[in-house]
């Protein structure tokens, strides 16, 4: 006798899935423009997902300052094994592989390993062909940066719906006036892989850079930035930014000082906005209007004279005579004549 097939209820339906299945897909899937994959439907011509193989070379953009020189960061985000399969992949593949630590940052699971550096072949080999899977895939490491780095990591929005190669143009024309471009990418539907009109960049801003001394370095990173060839630009948002307007995104003023919105709220006093009325200044200073006098009130109408006048007097009651009440009278019948 045959086992029942799991996969179907016994009503005949597919189970449910789980509330992880179902967000898993949601995030947008983040494509590298510097280093993208080979079998992206989004940067290839051909749309039929018969067609495409799965990708054998994963590469791993991590950037990150690691804990002492050696370190290295993988990006495991794609595979399923846990903690422990890893770290013996790692032993088996790797002598000189000195520690390994997973974490997670957003959406993505990041491995840090650390390589002997005194072994100048397995650091070699593993910054090049980064962890071979029993599968297969390969996923190749990000080398971690010196602590004097200082990276920046951009969130891009309301950029133009352009190609890729035109994106890519365009992102590192504006973005290498700021920072030394490390990696730029779009964010694509994960799904048909559409192109969702944002990214992510990640910038080197440190001033020891390879601009020319005299133009001064890189330029102050704001929140809009300009499209090269373009009337409209795009915006970027990223950790410990400064104060922009929410209105009309720039620089320097919040919401409720921006010269072009409307005011959130107006005082009731001056019609101006900035304050309400319980604070306007102009209130202060108009003269307040004279109270009415007090009604002036004689000895004879006091309140305690007003007082014992209007109360009825009570009659005046003899205690040594006692209350005599009338007799009950009782009437008789009058008799009717006899018959």
């Amino acid at each position: 006798m045959s086992s029942p097939d799991k996969s179907v209820t016994p009503g005949g339906t597919a189970p449910a899935k789980s509330w992880a299945a179902v967000v898993g897909k949601r995030f947008p899937s983040r494509i590298s423009l510097l280093d993208p994959p080979s079998n992206n439907s989004v940067l290839s011509d051909e749309m039929d997902e018969s067609e495409s193989t799965p990708a054998t070379l994963i590469k791993s953009h991590a950037w990150r300052t690691g804990r002492n020189p050696g370190s290295f960061f993988l990006d495991i985000s794609t595979r399923k094994e846990g903690d422990s399969i890893i770290n013996r992949l790692l032993l088996s593949q790797y002598s000189a592989c000195r520690g390994a630590s997973a974490f997670k940052e957003g959406s993505r699971r990041l491995y840090e390993v650390n390589i002997d550096p005194k072994d100048g072949t397995q650091t070699f080999e593993f910054k090049h062909n980064g962890l071979l899977f029993p599968d297969g895939v390969r996923i190749v490491p990000t080398r971690a940066l010196p602590s004097s780095n200082s990276i920046v990591k951009l969130r891009l929005s309301r950029m133009p719906f352009l190609f890729p190669a035109e994106l890519e143009q365009g992102l590192s024309d504006t973005l290498s006036q700021y920072g030394a471009v490390l990696d730029i990418g779009i964010n694509t539907d994960p799904h048909s892989g559409m192109f969702m009109g944002s990214g992510y960049a990640v910038l080197d801003t440190a001033t020891d850079n390879e601009l020319d001394p005299e133009m001064g370095g890189f330029k102050t990173l704001t929140h809009t930035l300009p499209w090269p060839s373009l009337d409209c630009g795009f915006r970027a948002d990223w950790v410990n930014m400064p104060e922009y307007c929410r209105y009309c995104h720039e620089d320097g003023h919040t919401r409720p000082s921006c010269p072009t919105a409307r005011p959130l709220r107006l005082c009731y006093e001056c019609n101006k906005p900035g304050h309400v009325a319980a604070q306007c200044s102009s209130r202060s200073t108009q003269d307040p209007k004279p109270s009415p006098a007090p009604k002036s009130v004689s000895s004879s109408q006091s309140p305690s004279n007003l007082q014992t006048s209007s109360k009825p007097k009570s009659p005046k009651v003899n205690p040594s005579v006692t209350p005599t009440t009338s007799p009950s009278l009782k009437t008789t019948p009058h008799p009717g004549p006899s018959i």
